[in-house]
């Protein structure tokens, strides 16, 4: 069974400036009708398992919906069951750490895979990604952001990190307890990278918090001023911003949090970006940090002499 990972997304502002391409290629995964057939598929079983999730604490009204929805729960499992897999090596490093806990899921004690996680895979090159017709509303939406002379820019230092994050948490409202809470985990960890796309007077637009390891990424916080409405397009471009500087790293594959779990808004959102369901295996090996490396290159150098 999905469950949400251990982050703060938002479902994003939706205005008709900023929906654009609407009826033309909304997300990738409708490049042909057996895409489109699997995305349905993928949604109704999403409404499945949502639906059950929001009766998990309540036993008898679980074990109700439970058993009038048999086939349609069976269905919605198989159709989980049926996703892409990836497996995904991580480092002993505090990141790799991190990505780990949220990977890994027990069941009875037993690791098991996490399921219906949204993936996107990253190519060699951003332009490689912005091409084509399933991109055409992300070109279209960053070439806004930019006309309106929104920038993007990575916080480099902590203090830097705290202020926008402070910015953007003053305009939401004072009851947004789980993402006020969040993004206090994510600063005192200190190991994340932040990114904010800012306006040309410097106000703050969007913040979003990044844990790298290796070739695997998870963007654990990604929120923006809810009452600005160039705030659509900021998103746009602070994503793309994102996935160029996680592409020069290294990095092969993004993913946010269950895909299952997702507000429609969001999952519409995110397909456009090209985020996939897909199940994740965490793999038994482990890559050494750099640290480990240069110190066993040390030890072998000094047993050879």
């Amino acid at each position: 069974m999905p469950f949400a990972a251990r982050g703060v997304h938002e479902i994003p502002l939706i205005t008709q400036k900023a929906r654009v391409a609407v009826d033309e290629d909304i997300v990738g995964l409708r490049s042909d009708a057996g895409e489109h057939t699997r995305e349905k598929e993928f949604n109704e079983a999403a409404a499945v398992l949502n639906a059950l999730l929001a009766r998990r604490r309540h036993a008898l009204l679980l074990a109700g919906f439970a058993l009038r929805n048999v086939r349609a729960l069976i269905g919605a499992w198989r159709v989980i069951r049926a996703l892409p897999q990836l497996d995904v090596t991580l480092s002993t490093s505090p990141q790799g750490r991190h990505l780990r806990s949220l990977v890994r899921r027990r069941f009875v004690g037993v690791p098991r895979r996490r399921n219906a996680v949204a993936v996107a895979a990253l190519p060699g090159e951003i332009d490689e990604f912005l091409r084509g017709r399933p991109r055409q509303a992300v070109r279209t939406n960053i070439t806004r952001a930019k006309a309106e002379g929104i920038e993007c820019t990575r916080l480099s230092t902590r203090a830097e990190q705290a202020r926008r994050v402070a910015d953007v948490l003053a305009t939401r409202d004072e009851d947004a307890t789980r993402i006020r809470d969040v993004a206090r985990e994510r600063l005192d960890a200190g190991i994340d990278e932040f990114f904010a796309a800012v306006d040309g007077t410097d106000a703050t637009l969007v913040v979003a918090a990044v844990t790298v390891d290796q070739e695997w990424a998870h963007i654990g916080w990604f929120v923006s001023d809810p009452h600005d409405e160039r705030s659509a397009e900021a998103r746009y471009l602070l994503y793309v911003h994102v996935f160029e500087y996680l592409i020069a790293l290294g990095v092969r594959y993004v993913f946010v949090q269950s895909a299952v779990t997702l507000p429609p808004g969001l999952r519409y959102f995110q397909r456009r970006l090209g985020f996939v369901p897909t199940n994740l295996r965490l793999s038994r090996t482990e890559i050494p940090t750099r640290t480990q490396i240069g110190e066993a290159s040390r030890t072998s150098q000094c047993e050879a002499v």
